[in-house]
């Protein structure tokens, strides 16, 4: 059975440990970012090659929204499956950024499990 990698990018570090700790025990492959220092994330993310990308809307000084367009808008990464997940009231703009879906923190862990594609 191949895993599934999943890319989290969000500043909070509870958040990462938490959604860590539940895709590991999912037998998924993680990578967490909680900063952004290059000039090209896109790429970054595109060398990564997730299967889903977990992604803060309020990512840090980063739009998570504006991130999420861009790579939506790029032949080479408008494949990803990319949740917006934020504890702010976004879900009447998030789609604006053409994103898979939507999570509200706090997310209930069998919806997000369920959004991911873990779930049969």
């Amino acid at each position: 059975m191949i895993r599934k990698r999943i890319l989290i990018l969000d500043d909070d570090y509870d958040i990462l440990d938490s959604l860590t700790t539940l895709f590991e025990y999912e037998n998924c492959t993680i990578v967490t970012l909680s900063q952004l220092f290059t000039i090209d994330v896109i790429e970054d993310i595109r060398l990564l090659n997730p299967d889903v990308i977990l992604l803060d809307i309020n990512f840090g000084k980063h739009n998570g929204m504006d991130i999420c367009l861009r790579l939506k808008e790029n032949p080479d990464t408008a494949q990803y499956k990319i949740i917006l997940m934020s504890a702010g009231k976004y879900a009447h703009i998030a789609f604006d950024s053409k994103c898979d879906f939507y999570i509200q923190k706090p997310f209930d862990l069998d919806n997000l499990i369920e959004v991911v594609g873990l779930h049969k």
